[in-house]
């Protein structure tokens, strides 16, 4: 009785004895999921937990199965037949920002070269896309269930396609662009500009001490550049859950011939139970991967922290 809202072929385990997996497809309903053999008509309701797809343009066959979206989240179909729930890194962005009410509109879009599964959506009022999020498969299976997640707030896509090697993308003015692909330093400018202010916001982290007030006068970043110099990179630090960030410098440097770069960052605030730290840049042609963050802390006491009589 609901309405089909997409049809896809499905590479994955058969769910019939019998079947050739290519010959299998997924039909996806606003509340359910069933796969059908097309061979033999036979046709079986996943164990979805009530999910489906509302958003019928963001389906995507993708690394690990089947990428879709409906008004909770963003979700998996694995080639298991299991669903597994991998918008939980932007739970509150798509609960708080992303207009539900126009969720019709989003697009999904594999990017195999980069590893990527691409969701364009309308944010706020907008009664366009304007906003992309992306899924990064990369870190599946390394010390975390899931990949990572990032914002794409310069991309007002509307359609996605891929040729070979190439990914293309139409907007919502009606022009179509490329990404580029040309491996040098200008793949990270917009035309001649530099894309829109990156921003690497990292989750608060406790040092593996919940619940007690640490002291860390400095923090330790490794840095990847790709052979390249950092000028115009800020850091800053926020604690104890606050969305007051303050300034912890600049870093201006060169790789030279070293694979990564180490940093030592003296923090603002050195007393905390939570510290935040956030990535700024916004020069054209600077590239460079955050490949960890070290905390040099010393433990205290639970001293410090708001009584509950304080929380009034």
């Amino acid at each position: 009785g609901e309405e089909i809202t997409g049809v896809v072929p499905f590479f994955g385990e058969s769910a019939f004895a019998s079947s050739q997996v290519e010959s299998l497809v997924v039909v996806f309903k606003t509340n359910s999921i069933y796969l059908l053999d097309v061979k033999t008509r036979t046709v079986q309701k996943i164990d979805s937990q009530g999910l489906g797809c509302t958003a019928p343009y963001s389906i995507a066959p993708t690394r690990n199965g089947i990428m879709f979206a409906n008004l909770s989240g963003v979700y998996r179909l694995n080639r298991n037949l299991t669903v597994s729930y991998v918008g939980k890194f932007i739970e509150r962005y798509w609960r708080d920002d992303v207009n539900a009410d126009q969720l019709s509109l989003a697009t999904g879009h594999n990017y195999g070269i980069g590893r990527q599964y691409k969701l364009s959506v309308p944010v706020d009022d907008a009664d366009t896309n304007s906003v992309v999020l992306v899924y990064d498969h990369t870190r599946e299976g390394q010390e975390q269930e899931f990949g990572a997640w990032t914002k794409f707030t310069n991309h007002p896509a509307t359609g996605w396609a891929n040729l070979d090697d190439d990914a293309f993308f139409a907007t919502t003015n009606g022009q179509i662009f490329k990404v580029r692909t040309a491996n040098e330093a200008s793949d990270w400018r917009d035309d001649a500009s530099a894309v829109a202010e990156m921003v690497i916001l990292l989750k608060a982290m406790d040092g593996g001490l919940p619940g007690i007030r640490k002291v860390c006068r400095n923090v330790i970043l490794h840095m990847r550049m790709d052979k390249t110099s950092v000028t115009g990179t800020a850091i800053y630090a926020a604690i104890d859950n606050s969305e007051t960030f303050t300034s912890a410098g600049m870093i201006d440097a060169t790789l030279a011939d070293r694979k990564v770069e180490s940093f030592r960052v003296s923090l603002p605030t050195t007393r905390f139970d939570f510290l935040q730290l956030k990535l700024t840049n916004s020069v054209k042609d600077e590239n460079f991967v955050l490949a960890g963050v070290d905390l040099l802390l010393a433990a205290l006491t639970q001293l410090g922290l708001k009584e509950r009589s304080e929380l009034s």
